[in-house]
């Protein structure tokens, strides 16, 4: 979480407490965090046992053929596991090169963003206010 300048920018865990103002309220993050938490713990739990189940009964041996004459036996738990990965692991690797380019792009652009504000101007509570002078209406008599 960033703080500054008394704004916050939150992540997706704190996006749905913010107010009208885009800031998030003060009381209600944890129990937020808490309640995300315990959603993907359940879901995570969930996958793993369904994951689980597809391997117990699909523990049986298959024979793949590989090229030419050459053929390998396996569990077919295992082949839909490799397949898997095959397909998950580049998509991650993608997403979080793409996630951290965009996020040293962010802090680039709020550096360039403070060092580009001015410094705000001290407010004094000393200096009295003087009325600005009355103007004078001229009369056609």
């Amino acid at each position: 979480m960033l703080h500054r300048a008394g704004l916050q920018r939150t992540n997706r865990a704190t996006a749905g407490n913010m107010n009208a103002a885009g800031l998030s309220s003060p009381g209600a993050q944890p129990e937020r965090n808490n309640q995300v938490q315990l959603i993907r713990t359940i879901v995570w739990v969930l996958v793993a046992a369904i994951v689980a189940l597809f391997a117990a009964r699909n523990w049986g041996p298959v024979t793949i053929n590989l090229w030419g004459d050459l053929q390998m036996e396996t569990r077919l738990a295992l082949v839909v596991l490799a397949s898997f990965l095959l397909g998950f692991l580049p998509m991650l690797l993608l997403h979080r090169t793409s996630r951290w380019t965009l996020k040293r792009k962010l802090a680039y652009a709020e550096r360039a963003l403070a060092e580009a504000r001015p410094e705000p101007a001290a407010f004094s509570t000393d200096a009295t206010v003087q009325p600005a002078p009355a103007a004078q209406s001229s009369s056609g008599s």
